[in-house]
């Protein structure tokens, strides 16, 4: 994302632990997750300047790629006809009547790839940024235009790579 976008001002992100890893948000005012040490290291949106909000839990308005992960992954991904025999089911209840068969990484990839690229394109979202007539496509591109755009340099992008553990010597 901060290659191919650029560093955002503000992430909204789940509460689940994996984004409130120190690795992530280490030193962020508002990271309540885990014990807070005021040497801990700082996290990688911490360090490029990225200002952490936290969604509501139990609220879908406050996560919209929830509704997104429904329309995308469940209705076209799995159904789609190059992973025919690949599904598991999405809970014990639905599991296939057949051994599932593993789906090549790079067809999943390409697959995923184009069904999202379809769902974004896709015009007449009934958004607040999209007021019933753009596809998210649009509204990010017009969004994109006129925004400032903070760019990764190659040390930045390093960064983002590698995770930082205190330690002695």
């Amino acid at each position: 994302m901060f290659r191919k976008h650029g560093i955002p001002d503000k992430a909204w992100l789940d509460n689940g632990r994996e984004f409130a890893a120190k690795i992530i948000t280490g030193g962020q005012a508002t990271r309540y997750r885990f014990k807070v040490d005021p040497n801990e290291l700082n996290g990688v949106l911490t360090e490029l300047g990225v200002q952490v909000h936290w969604t509501t839990p139990g609220s879908g308005q406050s996560k919209p790629i929830e509704r997104s992960f429904l329309d995308v992954m469940c209705n076209h991904v799995v159904t789609h006809p190059a992973l025919r025999g690949a599904s598991v089911g999405n809970s014990p209840m639905n599991k296939p009547d057949y051994t599932p068969k593993p789906a090549d990484l790079d067809t999943l990839l390409t697959v995923m790839e184009d069904c999202i690229n379809l769902y974004n394109a896709k015009p007449g979202r009934r958004t607040r940024v999209c007021a019933g007539t753009l596809s998210f496509d649009q509204a990010f591109k017009e969004s994109y235009e006129r925004s400032p755009i903070r760019r990764a340099g190659p040390e930045q992008l390093r960064m983002a790579m590698l995770s930082a553990e205190r330690g002695t010597a």
